[in-house]
């Protein structure tokens, strides 16, 4: 296969991407349930999808500025695979990989963040502490 195809399908689906992101997060527990990284909310294997971070369609468009910053953005990201690189690989829900559909953006920004834990328990924090304080100003009110 010549250099120039094989960088051509580095940027394109293929069939093996979920499997590749299981293989890269086993832990080795049959009952492991994944985070969606963009709602939080805790999936079965068998009812979590497998979402390209980075969209294919982006790294493959037609329009050559947007095509090159995102593929830049996968190599800075480590993704020496092309898209199909477990790091370019989250787990979603199905209506949050629906929302996003081939979007990028702030979407990329809000997995990346969604991928930690600390980020999960932050923002639990934070919407207790708003709920919190609402109430208390609307009871001074009272």
């Amino acid at each position: 296969m010549s250099k120039r195809r094989s960088k051509k399908y580095k940027y394109r689906r293929n069939g093996h991407y979920r499997s590749s992101f299981f293989r890269a997060n086993s832990t080795g527990d049959v009952r492991r349930k994944y985070r969606c990284v963009y709602c939080g909310t805790y999936k079965k294997d068998d009812n979590i999808t497998v979402d390209h971070l980075v969209p294919v369609t982006a790294v493959d468009s037609k329009f050559g500025m947007s095509r090159m910053y995102y593929r830049g953005l996968l190599k800075r990201m480590g993704c020496i695979k092309g898209v199909n690189d477990p790091r370019n690989l989250v787990a979603a829900c199905h209506s949050c990989n629906q929302k996003k559909g081939s979007k990028a953006g702030l979407w990329v920004l809000r997995a990346r963040l969604g991928r930690h834990g600390w980020y999960w328990n932050t923002r639990r924090v934070v919407t207790v502490a708003a709920l919190v304080a609402v109430a208390l100003f609307a009871l001074a009110f009272i």
